[in-house]
């Protein structure tokens, strides 16, 4: 500034003896402000100022470091019920862990620190201060956080001489949720199963859980009749290592449920994870209908069935030979014609008639829960349709 009317002409800096120019900026009144500008200082300098016969200075001017974190070790603890071991992590900018871990951070600095600061920082939302906190010049720090959230933990200290690095270090924190167990039903593929009581089913499942698998069981559920659900465990993951997948095969035996003919029933399985916040089992998406069925006497049952009906289609034949029989003998000479088409067709129909009753005896012959006597007499019932439809023809 030129008050002083000794101040003449243009102020010069002398920078360790060596002249520099400063620019003219403007001027006001009897005022006139001049810039001059340092770019790269990278050593030690004095700077003077002479103006006219003015002096001023020295003042000295020294490139300094802003405070920064030399090494950041982080000591991510998960709950625990996990039953987990600490991961250990140096030096980073990206940390993940589960809901409710603990982290421990150890904090080395490249000069003392007076004062540290954390902040966590999330989007479209202002940074939340975690803690504050006076080091007295300490080069090391250790700081315990259990994070609610996820975001971005950033780390502002500052020197002795006040100077404040705002981001020593930045590090993205990313938390996991403990996700439930997941069970399917590998084999068989098919929905809906039909089996007896003395059989064995062979399920074949798999399970699988992001940090610890519990225990899988089957349940069965009752259609028909209704009946609620009952339970056996099938796998168990003990108290040794954490197990994350399993698998296996499970014998379902209908008799040992206590099941019976005619019952219907829903299989699935259910999996549990060791995550105390977890109270309900995971399901399999796969469901089975299984139906108790006791094949011989339904076996039985049907031929019951179809013997019945050959016996009431050849009653129903023999009573229409007889009436075609009946009418044949009292015919004139006008309705013989007629009569004897009817006789025909009604010939007809013994020939498939036969047929029917061979096949039928066909099957009884092969088939071990068949009645020989009956077999027997089906074979020879089939023979004499055959003799007689044979004499009708000649004749």
């Amino acid at each position: 500034r030129s008050a002083a009317p000794f101040r003449c002409g243009r102020p010069r800096i002398m920078m360790d003896c060596e002249a520099g120019e400063m620019i003219p900026l403007g001027r006001s009144g009897g005022d006139a402000t001049y810039l001059y500008t340092i770019v790269g200082l990278q050593d030690r300098v004095h700077l003077r100022l002479q103006w006219g016969e003015y002096r001023a200075g020295p003042w000295i001017f020294e490139p300094v470091s802003p405070p920064a974190i030399k090494r950041l070790r982080v000591d991510v603890f998960p709950p625990a019920y996990t039953g987990l071991e600490a991961s250990h992590y140096e030096d980073p900018l990206f940390l993940q862990a589960l809901q409710g871990s603990r982290l421990v951070q150890f904090l080395e600095f490249d000069q003392p620190i007076k004062e540290l600061e954390v902040f966590l920082e999330k989007e479209e939302k202002a940074p939340h201060r975690l803690g504050r906190y006076f080091l007295g010049g300490k080069k090391t720090f250790q700081w315990q956080y259990q994070p609610q959230e996820g975001g971005r933990l950033r780390f502002s200290v500052q020197d002795e001489r006040s100077i404040v690095n705002p981001q020593a270090w930045v590090c993205s924190l990313e938390l996991t949720d403990d996700k439930p167990p997941v069970v399917s039903i590998v084999e068989p593929i098919f929905s809906e199963i039909e089996m007896e009581a003395s059989e064995e089913l062979a399920v074949s499942w798999q399970a699988q859980d992001d940090v610890r698998l519990l225990d899988v069981r089957a349940v069965i559920r009752g259609v028909t009749p209704a009946a609620g659900e009952r339970r056996r465990s099938q796998w168990d993951g003990g108290s040794g290592l954490p197990v994350l997948d399993a698998s296996g095969v499970f014998g379902f035996r209908p008799g040992s449920w206590n099941l019976k003919p005619g019952d219907q029933i829903l299989f699935y399985l259910e999996a549990k994870d060791n995550n105390p916040g977890q109270q309900e089992a995971a399901k399999s998406r796969e469901i089975l209908l299984i139906k108790i069925y006791d094949f011989r006497r339904q076996h039985r049952d049907n031929l019951e069935k179809k013997n019945v009906d050959l016996k009431a289609s050849f009653l129903d034949h023999i009573e229409k030979g007889l009436e075609a029989a009946g009418e044949l003998a009292q015919v004139s000479t006008q309705t013989y014609q007629k009569a004897a088409q009817n006789l025909t067709a009604l010939n007809e129909e013994s020939q498939k008639l036969a047929e029917s009753l061979e096949a039928h005896a066909r099957e009884l012959q092969k088939d071990p829960l068949a009645s020989p006597r009956w077999n027997w007499g089906v074979k020879r019932l089939a023979s004499a349709m055959r003799e007689a439809r044979s004499s009708y023809l000649q004749g």
